[in-house]
């Protein structure tokens, strides 16, 4: 639980988990924040609204060994509805969030006419490349460039697990409350409990609550094929000494309960995401995965 401050006022953030009862609330937030443009990619139809029902049930349904697992923390209003949510998905080793996974964590759609899989796949896959590129394909993530180190030994040790953020979104009514702090702090804490690192498509007006949280932007251009479509960020995970070689150069770090990586990048190097926000489907931007704000523009603002 985090307070926020606003008009003067102490907003109090209680973060809980979503039930199958908020689906339709959770639906009608997406939408309301993947409008326009965005609709070729999650239409406004009986068809999409059935894929994303089917969707948040793989979410908030029984645990599956065969996908990652997913959490669904929600804010509520005073009347118990959720105005604001994230889709936090837990890979354990020899999970991935990768490629096409996205199909077994989401949902299919080729048995639904006006949702295109084609489109659902040009928006997920970019992301999970950047994914890739910056921590690996499955949940042992870091495996080549973490090392644990006391004063007895230093060795090689795997990450274990990653905590990805895939979306944060509040909707346009209930912004600057704190409530996406809130539920970044959730995230973070979460991630700690598990002790597995955080990561999540960052940039835009939210980089600012990312970076309290803990989160470093990481630099993959130079290994993309185009732009990146979005800010890869990673929160390292909690309570050791480490040491991480990025591009033959080594940066230690101090143990801290939370602590940053401070990555070398090239001062070519910018936060892309101010001329091509996160998500963007090759031809146009949709939204921005962290801190979208449910508005009828394309612009995040969170």
């Amino acid at each position: 639980m985090m307070a926020a401050h606003t008009d003067n006022k102490v907003l109090t953030a209680q973060v809980s988990l979503a039930t199958p009862d908020n689906i339709p609330d959770l639906i009608r937030i997406f939408w309301e924040a993947f409008s326009g443009p965005a609709e070729s990619t999650f239409p406004h139809t009986d068809g999409g609204r059935k894929w994303l029902q089917r969707s948040f049930q793989n979410f908030l349904g029984q645990q599956s060994y065969y996908r990652p697992q997913t959490k669904v923390p929600v804010v509520r209003s005073p009347n118990g509805r959720p105005v604001s949510f994230a889709i936090i998905t837990v890979a354990k080793p020899g999970q991935t969030v990768v490629g096409s996974s996205w199909k077994r964590r989401w949902s299919r759609a080729d048995d639904l006419p006006d949702v295109s899989e084609e489109r659902l796949a040009n928006f997920f896959e970019p992301l999970a490349k950047a994914h890739h590129l910056t921590v690996g394909k499955e949940g042992h993530v870091l495996r080549r460039r973490l090392w644990i180190q006391t004063s007895h030994h230093s060795e090689l040790t795997p990450s274990l697990g990653i905590v990805d953020i895939e979306f944060l979104i509040t909707s346009s009514t209930w912004r600057h409350r704190g409530y996406a702090t809130a539920l970044m702090g959730w995230a973070a804490r979460f991630s700690d409990d598990l002790g597995y690192a955080c990561y999540l498509d960052g940039g835009g007006r939210g980089m600012g609550i990312l970076e309290r949280a803990g989160f470093v932007p990481k630099d993959i251009g130079y290994k993309y094929d185009e732009t990146p479509p979005c800010v890869p960020m990673l929160r390292p995970k909690k309570g050791v000494e480490h040491v991480l070689k990025y591009d033959d150069k080594v940066i230690w770090g101090l143990k801290r309960s939370i602590f940053s990586l401070h990555i070398p990048v090239s001062p070519a190097f910018s936060y892309r995401s101010v001329k091509h926000d996160c998500f963007s489907t090759h031809k146009h931007t949709v939204a921005g995965p962290v801190g979208v704000s449910a508005t009828r523009s394309d612009k995040r603002t969170q």
